[in-house]
């Protein structure tokens, strides 16, 4: 049967030395904690269990158990609070009882994000063993889901270029204690070449401030883009300088002996019109007579 748990604080005034040399394993004062407990919490059906006793930090001569505290039905935490407040006025050597809420999940961070998969991990300020729930949401729509006992995780099958929500939780003291996390996953990186085929490498092309220079940029650019309008794309030069984001179409700077590229699409996919086709080598047909150019894989099939 579901148990809900209570972290609970006993501070007694007794020197922990002096227990230690009396009852070396703690079994006579975990009795006395047992006993005292049940008897403030009686007749709900409770588990006790001590978890460890070390010297108080607050007091001289006192010490400190740690003790949790199982229940059958669910009990506001001020109600149990109050029953245990109790031993306090009775027992002279408990100074004070304190129950603990839930702690919240702390140091919750993502890490090693690929285009696939990310890891997580997070950690909680407490001595009991908890069960979390880990889920992984797409918008609204919940994509994974897993239970760990460890406070890290790794996911994978993950879409490239999307933005998930990763909640982690756990339930303690009869609440749900909850942590958010955004990640987006890495664009897919696709080498890209391209091939000018009918155009003649000139002195011209070496001015980046040149009419012919800008005049094929533009129109290269331009192309490239029509063949994979709709997506979001980086372009990045082969020095790694130079760098241009196309949401529009845009023309893009590169240097003249660098025609190769890094493309960065959040897609699976380039476009319909490269789709199942090698991109490692794509021959582009430049003509004036053609605004539109014919794309070809590195089998020479024509795609577009």
């Amino acid at each position: 049967m579901t148990k809900h748990w209570y972290n609970v604080s006993v501070l007694v005034k007794m020197d922990f030395s002096e227990l230690s040399k009396v009852d070396p394993r703690l079994l006579n004062h975990s009795r006395l904690l047992h006993s005292m407990i049940t008897g403030a919490l009686w007749p709900m059906n409770i588990s006790v269990y001590h978890i460890q006793t070390t010297k108080s930090e607050t007091y001289a001569e006192t010490l400190a158990s740690q003790i949790l505290i199982g229940l059958q039905q669910l009990v506001p935490l001020v109600n149990i609070s109050s029953l245990l407040k109790d031993i306090v006025m009775r027992v002279y050597e408990v100074i004070d009882i304190a129950v603990q809420d839930s702690p919240p999940i702390r140091n919750h961070k993502i890490f090693s994000v690929t285009s696939s998969s990310f890891e997580a991990s997070w950690s909680v300020n407490s001595l009991q063993n908890h069960s979390f729930r880990a889920e992984v949401y797409k918008g609204k729509e919940l994509v994974q889901r897993m239970e760990t006992t460890d406070m890290k995780l790794n996911t994978s099958n993950l879409e490239a270029g999307v933005m998930y929500t990763l909640k982690v939780s756990y339930e303690a003291c009869g609440k749900n204690i909850t942590s958010y996390r955004n990640v987006k996953t890495d664009a897919l990186i696709f080498g890209l070449t391209l091939r000018i085929l009918n155009y003649n490498f000139t002195d011209q092309f070496l001015n980046m401030s040149s009419r012919e220079y800008q005049t094929f940029s533009r129109t290269l650019m331009a192309e490239f883009y029509d063949s994979v309008k709709g997506f979001h794309l980086i372009v990045i030069a082969v020095d790694g300088n130079s760098a241009c984001e196309m949401t529009g179409q845009q023309t893009f700077s590169f240097l003249p002996t660098q025609i190769g590229m890094s493309v960065h699409l959040e897609q699976k996919m380039i476009a319909v019109c490269l789709q199942n086709v090698s991109i490692q080598w794509v021959h582009i047909y430049v003509d004036a007579r053609q605004p539109q150019m014919p794309i070809q894989s590195n089998r020479g099939e024509t795609v577009k």
